[in-house]
């Protein structure tokens, strides 16, 4: 009972090592966009599938110059450039996706809801 509470404890220690060195990388991809233009932060907790993390960053005109998003469900996740978005504005990526039921809830559209809170004031 004893080496399985030992067990339980190393392996708390080991998760908590890894979840900060995955929050250093969150920091530090923030701080490296937050000097290119507006930055919109989305996210989607996964349940049982993986949850994502995207981060936009646009001009003041709403064009999107950076993306990147994080995905999966362990604390091994990484952050990764998004090319398919890069040089499109926010409005027609959000026209495009305005029918699908998932969009809606998706980190995505989270982003470019706080980009648009950001540009209109």
């Amino acid at each position: 009972m004893v080496k399985l509470a030992i067990l339980a404890f190393c392996l708390l220690v080991v998760q908590g090592g890894l979840s900060y060195l995955q929050g250093r990388n969150y920091y530090k991809t923030i701080n490296a966009l937050k000097s290119k233009g507006v930055i919109g932060i989305g996210n989607r907790k996964g349940r049982i599938s993986a949850g994502s993390v995207i981060i936009i960053v646009s001009d003041k005109d709403g064009i999107i110059l950076d993306c990147e998003e994080m995905k999966g469900i362990t604390v091994f996740s990484r952050f990764h450039k998004i090319t398919t978005n890069v040089g499109l504005s926010i409005y027609s990526v959000k026209t495009f996706h305005e029918n699908d039921k998932k969009y809606k809830k998706s980190a995505l559209a989270k982003a470019i809801d706080s980009i648009e809170q950001q540009l209109s004031n």
